[in-house]
């Protein structure tokens, strides 16, 4: 049945009906005889049906994409939608001549030819503003009776569908029968785009697929011995259920092309390899046979890779793998291949975090890549009893035997501390070693102590470096006595080394160590650019000085802003201080925010960058002379990063404070480096939230 906006009957015409049926829901008389309306109670047979909120980016002028909201009719009877209007989130008038029949659907959009050009047809309306991508509420009213229909809040974040925040996929009201509006109501759509003007409906999948996964990506091979390294492209899938695929039904829908023919099948545990082109492929890799030939490109700058069981028209699986961090940078044509972490990996592969760069150049396709271990904790400036030590984590399922591997501060030098043959480190599971290891015999040329000023971590699977082998590990700065730095995964997959609050060698991290003071608000591009600051706070019971105890002249600072505080600044417990532009003064950036005299306020040279930049905030620690510097007495101040957040306009930091008037919020004190500890909100510098 095809929707439209119709003038179903004159006014006179409605109102003869109505006159005719007597005094029924929607027209009553006045003692006079006149007619006086009533709320028409059939109007909550409306339903909002889907929301595309966060479409990807299509270049749209707009730069909204195809985002648009679905309204179905659930009921029996004709709907007019005379005097209905979208209130809250954006904004629409329905047409005094709209009426929706039973069973049929509206569809508002954003941007009439993005919507055209995704979908081919026009929307049924343009609505003004845009919708969320962090979430809004969205409410429908009758507005004669200021009656609410229809209001529902959706999230970008759980319990609500993820897959639609940018992620290809809508919003669809799961039961639209029913007048639920939580997310439990709701689930993502069938397909990448939705299903606007028809029912989205999920079809039955063979659960065995579900099994299905792909477990090798090499989309930008090494050039080598006159081959051209894109000719040897391949992509692995492996079946890690107990029972045999058939595959028949199964075929790309995203990124390369290719159907499986009718009775393909894939053995339980068994690998299934396609190639761009096969006699390049055999070249390289002639033990391998590939089970078919692709048509296109993986692409060398990332994209979606997705396979769908077409009979049920349902996708098992997707990954969208990326060039650049936390994706391994050295798949993007150092000869490596992305593999995952673990050998059967979980349902959910579009996660960096799942990935990793495989254990030998040109990958292993047609088996499992070998598993490795990574470098999770590094205890550098310790005295007696504690020891300098280096904690080694298995992420994989499976055990790693890393007896000959190497442990070493300098990667150009690996072959320092050989670890004992038959070391094995059980799936999850830790192993460290320190200075009574690395460190026995201080006299031979091999061993080594970490250096508590900074330098670096490894772990090497190849006494020759990291080109013949695995290798893993991570730069330290500055640290204090005791204290350790662990690995830590940030929400959008970034793999980061931060200072822990314990030292937990042998077992899982503590966490990162926050405060005593935090980056707390962050205004970096505001509207006219001359009201950008960095707000600190206190999170401690203590007051701080912002100076070296003995040396007070070296006192905190900011880089990324290149920012020195004074001497003699302290900040109280849960108070906070503001660092604002200098583009403006002081007394007027005071009034431009309402903030208070009694809050302290400092000047940068010039504003933050608007595209984004990293910060720092770091204490001056205790000085020491280096012998290798020019007097040799030479002193050194070095600085210990307490805080440190690199925002971004990008995905996944919140849009609406890229000039939008709007502020970075911390949500929580919990690690700062990560766009899920932040939100747009009012600006709000001195003030404590």
């Amino acid at each position: 049945m095809q929707m439209s906006f119709a003038f179903k009957r004159s006014v006179t015409s409605v109102l003869l009906a109505c006159l005719a049926a007597g005094l029924t829901v929607g027209c009553n008389k006045k003692p006079n005889g006149s007619e006086e309306p009533t709320f028409n109670t059939e109007l909550y047979n409306l339903r909002l049906t889907e929301i595309n909120y966060n479409p990807p980016s299509d270049g749209s002028a707009s730069g909204n994409g195809p985002e648009f909201l679905e309204f179905k009719n659930v009921g029996a009877t004709t709907l007019k939608l005379e005097n209905i209007e979208i209130t809250s989130g954006v904004t629409y008038a329905f047409p005094a001549s709209a009426v929706l029949e039973p069973g049929e659907f509206i569809v508002l959009a954003c941007d009439s030819a993005a919507f055209h050009k995704r979908y081919g047809f026009a929307p049924d309306g343009i609505y003004n503003g845009a919708l969320s991508n962090s979430g809004e509420t969205i409410v429908v009213k009758d507005v004669r009776f200021d009656s609410v229909i229809i209001s529902v809040t959706y999230s970008d974040s759980s319990p609500w569908p993820t897959e639609a925040d940018g992620n290809g996929y809508t919003l669809v009201l799961a039961d639209p029968s029913k007048r639920a509006t939580g997310p439990e109501a709701w689930r993502r759509s069938v397909r990448p785009g939705g299903s606007p003007k028809a029912d989205d409906i999920r079809k039955e999948v063979n659960p065995e697929l579900l099994n299905l996964r792909i477990t090798e990506i090499h989309y930008h091979p090494l050039d080598l011995d006159g081959i051209d390294g894109d000719t040897l492209e391949f992509i692995e899938l492996k079946n890690t259920g107990t029972k045999t695929l058939d595959l028949g039904n199964v075929a790309f829908t995203s990124g390369i092309t290719y159907a499986f023919p009718a009775g393909s099948k894939c053995e339980s545990n068994g690998f299934i390899v396609l190639v761009k082109d096969p006699v390049m492929f055999k070249k390289r890799y002639s033990s391998v046979k590939p089970f078919g030939i692709y048509s296109g490109s993986l692409s060398n700058n990332g994209e979606k890779i997705a396979i769908a069981d077409i009979a049920a028209d349902t996708e098992i699986v997707m990954v969208q793998y990326d060039t650049t961090s936390p994706w391994p940078k050295e798949a993007d044509g150092d000869g490596y291949s992305l593999v995952p972490v673990k050998r059967n990996p979980d349902r959910n592969q579009n996660d960096p975090a799942a990935w990793r760069r495989s254990f030998n150049i040109d990958g292993s396709p047609g088996a499992d890549d070998p598993a490795v271990v990574v470098v999770n904790e590094v205890l550098t400036h310790t005295d007696p009893p504690q020891y300098d030590a280096i904690e080694l984590y298995n992420p994989g399922d499976d055990s790693v035997n890393i007896g000959g591997w190497y442990i070493t501060d300098d990667r150009r030098n690996p072959m320092k501390f050989r670890i004992p043959d038959n070391t094995i480190v059980p799936p999850g599971g830790y192993v460290y070693f320190d200075e009574t290891n690395f460190n026995a015999d201080p006299a031979n040329a091999s061993s080594f102590t970490f250096n508590s000023h900074g330098e670096e971590a490894w772990v090497l699977s190849d006494a020759r470096g990291c080109l013949y082998g695995y290798c893993h590990g991570c730069k330290f700065g500055e640290l204090e006595n005791g204290i350790s730095i662990g690995r830590y995964i940030t929400s959008d997959g970034k793999e980061v080394f931060v200072t822990q609050k314990s030292v937990t060698l042998g077992k899982e991290n503590s966490g990162p160590l926050i405060g005593p003071l935090i980056i707390n608000e962050i205004m970096y591009h505001s509207p006219d650019n001359e009201g950008d600051y960095v707000e600190i706070a206190n999170i401690s019971g203590e007051e701080i000085r912002l100076s070296h105890p003995q040396y007070p002249e070296h006192t905190w600072k900011i880089s990324g802003i290149s920012f020195v505080f004074p001497p003699n600044t302290s900040i109280k417990p849960g108070e906070v201080i503001v660092v604002a532009t200098d583009t403006i003064t002081v007394d007027y950036f005071r009034v431009r925010y309402t903030i208070p005299s009694e809050v302290q306020v400092f000047q940068m040279v010039g504003g933050l960058k608007n595209s984004g930049e990293k910060l720092k905030l770091q204490k001056p620690e205790d000085p020491y002379k280096d012998s290798t510097l020019t007097p040799a007495d030479t002193m050194i101040f070095p600085y210990m990063v307490v805080d440190e957040v690199e925002y971004s306009d990008q995905k996944p930091w919140p849009a609406e404070a890229d000039g939008g008037g709007k502020s970075l919020h911390r949500i929580k004190t919990l690690y700062g480096n990560d766009p899920a500890e932040w939100k747009a909100g009012n600006p709000t510098p001195g003030k404590i939230d």
